[in-house]
């Protein structure tokens, strides 16, 4: 009994001291081993950190601009397959290697430079053309900027810019030249007079013998020959299938809707236009002109000597504190204030006035209820893949898998690789096109291993049997090899022809004889360049037409190959290029632009090397997709 006791004991003794050296470990940070950091890198660049907090904070800048730009709200899975995030974060290594080599250079821009740069930029420009304070808060406030963040940003950025203007320094000389040598070979122009001749006019190909057509048969196997197809079992585990046996409960329901609320929000806005002055009497003596009937507009023109400054639509949150809330509540068509801000005293016109408007749960609940069935499907579908994993590694088969995951797998029929069967049918056309690339990129007997494709479809193709190209036989496809005999007979001949009406032409006789002679009539196309004009002269005949001189003759091939050409060159004209030309300067800008895009890809591609590129994926997706929905 007492080695019992003892025993006891001991056992407790044990567990006091693990919860004691766990509190110690939690203490001295080994907390963060287990849980892992809290803002961890998503990337390094040389000894550069790119936090996951700034990564995701720049991946919604963007987002921001293009949901602006597109008049839309963008989520999480719209950006992701936008490449939203991806873009952000090359975005954010390319520049941190710029400022890798900056710091190796000793390269750094002055405040004076910074505050220079941002007075004269005109976004932040009111309509005198000068710096608009209110103006450049806004912007940030709409960018998601503080104004440490967009200085500190535009302060590397200008750095950068150093970098980038010394590599594409000189190039703009030689883009004028080649601007201008470019659109002359576009530009030149021909006019020109063609007939067109079928070459059943011009030859007539005898009626091949058996052993013409067995000799063809044979030399262009391939052209009669069926296609490699496959056939497959296919087990496909969709997400979207796993919602139909998913019940959503209202309160989850209800918290989905609170947590979304912004997102179902329009907030309240007012066309504004505003005047401000420097101090409360100034403005308050406006305000009572317009009370005794001036137009808003006629008094500040009067007084400030400018016309009120015109806010465009704007909500609460676009104005400074004081100066919104008296904005918004004032009654539309009045005028509110006088208010002072850090600015001075405001006078503000009341426009249009919208009232924030709240999408209702019930109208919104269907886009609700599917989102969280996706995302428990999601949750299901990580036992799924496990569960299959665990069948793959023990052997099993696509039916043995679908029997332990309780779904039932697809047969696919033997297609070729763009999905068609011997019968003419697309049995493969409402799958994944990973499935015909794992079917061709396989062999029967081979392991099997699922696939994730982005949507977090889990495919398993099981290649079951193969059929081989083969040759059809003569019997079958007689028909089409004399077809295809008699075209490549008559092409040959027609050519031949062709060559011989050529020679007449150059003996003096001319194309409108010809014509006659044939029984075609001759067309006439002016101004057609390389490029544009003539629609049926093309292929080698356009080729050569533009090879030969004014009063020379060219000839060839049609583009289908059923006819021929001659063409008759009546006038060359060569481009007309000013030396003012906006195409030279259009196209000039375009080469530069790639030029310098070249060379810039180029540099940062040899500086993510120099400075050594490492990504962390696990810390990429936890900032992307924390619940892992959407990605891998």
């Amino acid at each position: 009994m007492m080695h019992k006791a003892q025993k006891g004991m001991a056992k407790w003794v044990v567990r006091i001291l693990l919860g004691l050296l766990i509190l110690s470990f939690a203490m001295w940070g080994i907390a963060d081993y287990a849980t892992g950091p809290t803002n961890p890198p998503v990337a390094t660049v040389g000894d550069r950190e790119i936090l996951s907090s700034a990564f995701i904070d720049e991946a919604q800048r963007r987002i921001r601009i293009v949901g602006q730009q597109q008049n839309r709200a963008i989520d999480t899975e719209t950006a992701i397959a936008a490449g939203l995030y991806a873009q952000s974060l090359s975005a954010m290594i390319d520049r941190n290697a710029l400022l890798d080599k900056a710091d190796s250079w000793n390269l750094g821009v002055s405040d004076d430079t910074v505050a220079e740069n941002i007075r004269n930029d005109p976004t932040f420009q009111g309509p005198a053309g000068n710096f608009d304070r209110v103006r450049f808060d806004q912007i940030m406030r709409n960018a998601g900027f503080s104004e440490a963040q967009y200085i500190a940003n535009l302060r590397q950025d200008l750095i950068n810019r150093q970098i980038e203007d010394s590599l594409t320094a000189g190039l703009e000389a030689g883009q004028e030249h080649m601007a201008r040598a470019i659109l002359a070979y576009q530009l030149e122009a021909r006019d020109v007079t063609f007939i067109e001749i079928g070459n059943d006019t011009l030859a007539d190909a005898a009626v091949p013998t058996e052993d013409q057509l067995k000799a063809y048969h044979e030399e262009n196997a391939a052209q009669f020959s069926t296609p490699e197809r496959r056939s497959a079992r296919v087990l496909l585990v969709r997400p979207a299938d796993l919602t139909a046996n998913i019940i959503i409960d209202e309160q989850p329901i209800q918290t989905a809707y609170q947590n979304r609320i912004a997102q179902y929000t329009t907030p309240a806005s007012r066309q504004i236009s505003q005047a401000i002055f420097q101090d409360e009497a100034a403005a308050a003596a406006a305000l009572a002109r317009v009370n005794e009937g001036v137009t808003f507009q006629a008094v500040i023109e009067e007084t400030t000597g400018a016309p009120p400054v015109d806010l465009g639509t704007v909500t609460p949150d676009d104005l400074p504190g004081p100066v919104g809330e008296a904005a918004f509540a004032a009654d539309p068509g009045g005028i509110a204030g006088p208010v002072q801000s850090a600015f001075g005293w405001h006078l503000i016109q009341i426009g249009e006035a919208t009232p924030e408007t709240i999408r209702p749960l019930e109208e919104v609940r269907e886009e609700i209820v599917r989102d969280l069935k996706l995302e428990e499907a999601q949750e299901q579908m990580i036992e799924i893949a496990n569960r299959i994993e665990d069948e793959l590694a023990g052997g099993g088969r696509v039916p043995d898998v679908a029997a332990a995951i309780e779904m039932q797998p697809l047969t696919l029929t033997a297609v070729s690789r763009d999905g068609e069967a011997a019968d003419g049918s697309k049995p493969a056309e409402d799958l994944p096109p990973a499935v015909l690339e794992l079917l061709f990129g396989t062999q029967p007997g081979d392991e099997l291993h699922g696939q994730e494709l982005d949507n977090g479809t889990v495919v398993l193709v099981e290649t079951m049997a193969v059929e081989e190209p083969a040759v059809r036989p003569l019997t079958e496809v007689r028909d089409a090899v004399a077809a295809a005999w008699k075209a490549d007979q008559l092409a040959d001949l027609a050519a031949a022809e062709r060559e011989k009406l050529m020679q007449r032409l150059e003996g003096g006789e001319t194309l409108e004889a010809l014509a006659a002679d044939l029984g075609v009539e001759p067309v006439t196309e002016t101004g057609i360049t390389r490029r544009s004009g003539a629609p049926a002269l093309g292929g080698p005949a356009r080729e050569q037409t533009f090879g030969t001189a004014a009063g020379g003759h060219a000839g060839g091939a049609s583009p289908s190959g059923a006819s021929q050409l001659l063409v008759r060159i009546d006038a060359l004209k060569p481009a007309e290029i000013g030396t003012d030309d906006p195409q030279i300067d259009g196209l000039s800008e375009t080469i530069g632009a790639a030029f310098s895009e070249d060379v810039r890809s180029r540099y940062l591609e040899a500086l993510r090397e120099e400075a050594g590129v490492s990504i962390n994926q696990s810390a990429y997706r936890n900032a992307v997709d924390p619940n892992g929905i959407y990605l891998n």
